[in-house]
């Protein structure tokens, strides 16, 4: 099993990599979360990888960081999501985004990636909302505020829909926000805000 590679970057394209290592050249395939992170070529590059083994071929992925190896591996661990899907959803958003998605069940949100529909969104979430939260580097704590940011632009969105400047809409969800707390819902939060913007 190869779980990473330590060598010189001789290849850089959006979608591959190729690395070198003991004058041998191992090709991967990228999302563009690595690919943006990535040094200038044949500068010495460190990357984690996952070897999926095919009746035909053995394809190799590689990853910037062990935290995007796990999704990948997550993703794919669901049916219905095979590698080339997984490294697409992983380039149509940010881990932080990935995480967040999956955590609060957004299946909206999950249709809209690459290569999912209505059922393969169904089970991932089912599967996996409970996993990514053992993922590295992320914390219940982090997940409550980046829920808690997504409330408050809802909010502030739907007071300037009313005819709020946004300045103000601002000053008012965060109103509404630090006397509510952060167990309130949306609809709450919207209600409260406009309290305050009305007195």
């Amino acid at each position: 099993m190869i779980t990473h590679l330590n060598g010189s970057l001789v290849y850089k394209e959006a979608t591959n990599i190729v690395v070198e290592c003991g004058g041998v050249g191992y090709s991967m395939s990228i999302s563009t979360i690595t690919y943006e992170q990535l040094p200038v070529k044949d500068s010495k590059v460190f990357v984690y990888t996952v070897l999926v083994p095919r009746e035909d071929s053995w394809n190799l992925y590689g990853f910037v960081n062990k935290e995007e190896r796990e999704f990948f591996l997550l993703l794919t661990s669901v049916s219905g999501i095979g590698p080339r899907i997984a490294l697409g959803i992983l380039s149509a958003c940010t881990i932080s985004e990935l995480h967040q998605i999956i955590s609060v069940g957004d299946l909206v949100s999950l249709v809209k990636l690459p290569g999912i529909g209505k059922k393969t969104a169904e089970r991932l979430t089912l599967e996996l909302k409970d996993k990514v939260l053992k993922i590295a580097n992320v914390s219940d704590s982090g997940l409550q505020s980046t829920s808690t940011n997504m409330m408050e632009q809802e909010a502030i969105s739907a007071l300037m829909t009313l005819g709020y400047n946004k300045k103000s809409a601002e000053v008012n969800v965060k109103k509404a926000s630090k006397a509510l707390g952060e167990d309130a819902g949306s609809e709450e939060l919207i209600r409260n805000a406009l309290k305050f913007a009305m007195s």
